[in-house]
């Protein structure tokens, strides 16, 4: 029976890969500096590249994954797969993430904004269990966030409904 998951965070300046048994913990962690010159098939080959180690080093067979959860800092087209328009990794604007990992692994990926990932994970293992409504900020290289409403993550209109850094709050220049 297949009894973990990996996730992969690709951030600005570092890629963090984590191995969680079927309670959600975690098992393994890796961490490699994001190579923001790499093109998106080097990406994804770095990706697939460390999952395996990350499997490898904790003695666990790839095939004993049900799937994997990919977070990036960039608008989402969650049903396909493909992020839009990412910030810091233009190399990977309209990439179609989820088939081109699928390709290399052989396991189900799922691809969303890395706030949105974060603010589900907070509900569901953090300190927003039990709430119905929450919001997420995060604050590193960028500004983001990720809307709870009723118990679900709410994405809006290209996985960036609670994106709340960087808007526009006035048409004028100053």
């Amino acid at each position: 029976m297949k009894k973990y998951v990996i996730g992969i965070d690709v951030g600005a300046s570092k890629t963090l890969c984590g191995l969680f048994d079927e309670q959600m913990r975690l098992v393994r962690v890796i961490q490699r500096p994001t190579d923001a010159e790499l093109t998106a098939e080097e990406m994804m080959d770095a990706l697939d590249g460390y999952a395996r180690e990350l499997t490898r080093g904790a003695g666990v067979p790839l095939e004993e994954v049900r799937g994997v959860g990919t977070a990036f800092p960039s608008h989402v087209d969650f049903a396909a797969g493909v992020l839009l328009e990412t910030a810091d990794l233009y190399q990977l604007n309209d990439t179609p993430v989820r088939d081109m990992l699928e390709e290399r692994m052989g396991l189900p990926v799922f691809v969303d904004n890395d706030s949105n990932a974060a603010a589900l994970a907070e509900h569901r293992l953090g300190a927003g269990r039990g709430f119905r409504d929450m919001i997420y900020v995060a604050v590193a290289s960028g500004v983001g966030g990720g809307l709870i409403l009723g118990g679900d993550l709410y994405r809006g209109i290209h996985g960036c409904a609670g994106e709340i850094g960087h808007m526009f709050v006035s048409d004028s220049t100053g």
